[in-house]
């Protein structure tokens, strides 16, 4: 067994334990020790999964093609940049400038920049997957720029970030599940649609479930109090 093989069988095993923490998390009361423990090991597992993902990505770009190594590149950076925001969300939720201190913006535009990449790269090689996955990169990365460019965020901001980026991160290990898992258990004539649901079906359901939560908590929420027991 070589070292991609290593890394590529403990990338599925820390995705096992980020899909399961994910679940408990969403299952478990807000706020309980259980429920802040639970998201503890889920991204601690996200940030295994980035850091896993990154030189297999680098072995596809130099050994495979160049093409889809920048695509597992780009899946690791918009997948770890909501996932390590959602924790600073709470870690910092007395202060938005904390919040958006180093490497925020830098962050906000390699997001932005890497969904342009991505848009272009889907066009040009004429990939439907590509330039829609491009569509996580660019509302990202417009999202991150514009709020750091706000003097002042409403209060409650931090909870929506947090649910936000721990709902977005988990759309990655729900993606990576249904490519390894769904295509074996469907026949082979299913499994161009199958592609397809199981790419874009994690990113427009989580989407959803975002829009549904942000018109749930659109009163502005303090953070203090009763809204630090929401969210942990």
């Amino acid at each position: 067994m070589n070292l991609y093989d290593i890394l590529r069988q403990l990338h599925i095993g820390i995705g096992v334990i980020a899909l399961t923490s994910f679940w408990v998390v969403a299952l478990l009361r807000k706020g309980t020790l259980l429920h802040r423990r639970a998201g503890s090991v889920y991204l601690l597992a996200m940030a295994g999964i980035v850091l896993t993902a990154v030189p297999m990505a680098l072995f596809a770009f130099t050994r495979v093609n160049p093409v889809t190594g920048t695509f597992l590149l780009y899946l690791a950076l918009v997948t770890g940049t909501p996932a390590w925001f959602a924790r600073r969300a709470v870690r910092h939720r007395d202060s938005f400038d904390a919040y958006r201190a180093m490497p925020y913006r830098p962050l906000a535009w390699l997001n932005l920049a890497a969904g342009v990449g991505m848009l272009v790269i889907g066009i040009t090689a004429q990939s439907v997957l590509f330039a829609g996955m491009s569509a996580i990169g660019l509302s990202l990365g417009y999202t991150m720029v514009r709020a750091a460019r706000l003097r002042n965020e409403e209060p409650g901001w931090w909870l929506r970030r947090h649910y936000t980026g721990m709902i977005g991160s988990g759309a990655a290990a729900h993606i990576a599940f249904l490519n390894l898992g769904l295509r074996h258990l469907v026949p082979a004539t299913w499994a161009d649609a199958i592609t397809y649901v199981a790419w874009f079906g994690p990113v427009i359901t989580t989407t959803a479930v975002v829009i549904w939560l942000n018109r749930r908590y659109r009163r502005p929420v303090r953070a203090s109090g009763a809204a630090r027991d929401v969210l942990a």
